[in-house]
């Protein structure tokens, strides 16, 4: 106060005001029922002293116990430790004579939010409604996506680029035996899981060429055109998987297929009926792979089985692919 009257003559009045109530907020001491846990602002360049209307018989911070203390009988000094910074919360559980408190520690950047002392009071009964809502305004605004949902539990989409090699096998006729021919697999797939869940959600779309010309006999006509079948899969999976980034995983799924239409022809041998344009196809197959947060890479071995003419096909597969990036809020 004598600052403020050597400024008053110079200054005015107003000056030495603004001083006091300053130096006021500053001083007054942040009071902490004992009803229910309350948050306070800790800074490292400030000091807290946390005063107990009673005999402090022990305490004990958990969460990240960065700090320095020094006990007394009725207060403690604590220092935070200069790595202490947000989103960083610990909780300090203070037992005295006759009552507990517990108080969140929260870090924050901005060491003027900060008071240097509280006081641990204890509160009647019917405090307690009032401090309810008290301690849901006093988390700062800075601090409120904290409280939000966790990306944790954020469902993650990765897209993975697929390739492999395989065998097919066709039924030129019911009353024959089936012919089988390589074929070579290209595609992509989507998939969507909560990170840690052992189970994933599966998008596949592939392309598969055999590796030879098919004869095909264009129904109702006495035309033939030789032609290297594209046949085009989609299908809907749900793949199970072990823990650990290197991992076993097995998976089922069901889809549709694109078939060229027309008669098929295998040496001399005659199809029955034509081939549908669009048929199901059932999928199943183990694999392994290894997975972090920004690679997956995988092997595995699929079969799939076609209706209602009789396709049946068993492919290896190498797949390799990137989680989607994070929307940006």
């Amino acid at each position: 106060m004598r600052f403020c009257r050597a400024l008053a003559p110079r200054y005015g009045v107003s000056v030495c005001t603004l001083v006091a109530l300053a130096l006021a907020g500053r001083v007054r001491a942040q009071e902490i029922p004992n009803s229910e846990p309350f948050t306070v602002w800790v800074h490292p360049e400030r000091k807290l002293v946390v005063a107990a209307p009673e005999t402090i018989l022990t305490h004990t911070i958990v969460g990240e116990p960065r700090f320095a203390v020094i006990a007394s009988d009725t207060s403690l000094d604590i220092f935070p430790h200069a790595d202490f910074r947000p989103p960083m919360v610990a909780v300090l559980h203070v037992i005295g004579e006759r009552h507990e408190w517990t108080v969140i520690l929260k870090a924050v950047d901005q060491p003027e939010l900060v008071r240097e002392q509280i006081e641990l009071v204890v509160v009647s009964p019917r405090a307690e409604v009032a401090g309810a809502s008290a301690a849901r305004l006093s988390a700062p605004p800075a601090q409120a996506a904290n409280d939000n949902r966790s990306d944790d539990d954020a469902i993650r989409v990765s897209l993975q680029g697929l390739t492999g090699r395989g065998v097919t096998w066709l039924r030129p006729s019911q009353q024959s035996a089936m012919a089988s021919q390589s074929h070579t697999t290209l595609g992509m797939r989507f998939s969507a899981a909560r990170p840690n869940a052992w189970w994933t959600g599966e998008l596949q779309l592939t392309w598969n060429w055999l590796d030879r010309p098919l004869m095909y006999e264009v129904e109702g006509s006495d035309d033939s055109r030789s032609q290297t079948p594209a046949w085009a899969q989609s299908a809907l999976l749900f793949r199970g998987r072990s823990r650990g980034k290197v991992a076993l995983s097995y998976f089922v799924g069901m889809g549709a297929q694109m078939r060229a239409k027309g008669q098929l022809v295998m040496g001399d041998q005659h199809t029955t009926r034509a081939s549908s344009p669009l048929e199901g196809i059932a999928l199943a197959g183990l694999g392994i792979d290894y997975r972090t947060d920004d690679l997956s890479l995988g092997l595995e071995l699929v079969g799939t089985f076609g209706m209602p003419d009789d396709f049946t096909s068993l492919a290896l597969v190498l797949y390799v692919g990137a989680p989607a990036p994070k929307r940006r809020e």
